[in-house]
């Protein structure tokens, strides 16, 4: 399967893609040029394609962004941000394996098998 690649937003069109669409929403808050946010991108991508019907996945530079990252206390980075329906589920440090990934998103919400 092809992975599809993750659309970057910015905090002036933030409510745009996370507030106003409703949906399952996940936000993907990394560092450029940081190992683990490198290594988390494929991951996210692979989610972002097999789920593309049951979420959104977008990624945030935290750098460039720092009212999002002081509006939702991120303090380290990457991080990831949970919304269902422009609410916010959960916010999580690191991204892990893609089972990792998946079990966050599932402690809140099913996804599909």
């Amino acid at each position: 399967m092809n992975r599809k690649e993750l659309q970057e937003i910015k905090e002036e069109n933030f409510n745009d893609y996370v507030y106003a669409k409703g949906g399952i929403c996940l936000l993907f808050l990394y560092l450029n040029g940081d190992k683990h946010s490198m290594d988390a991108e494929p991951l996210l991508e692979k989610l972002n394609s097999e789920y593309e019907k049951e979420l959104e996945v977008f990624k945030i530079n935290g750098e460039e962004n720092s009212m999002l990252m002081k509006g939702f206390m991120i303090r380290a980075l990457p991080s990831l941000i949970l919304f269902s329906n422009g609410r916010l589920m959960d916010i999580k440090t690191g991204v892990g394996t893609y089972e990792a990934l998946l079990k966050f998103i599932n402690r809140t919400l099913i996804l599909p098998n």
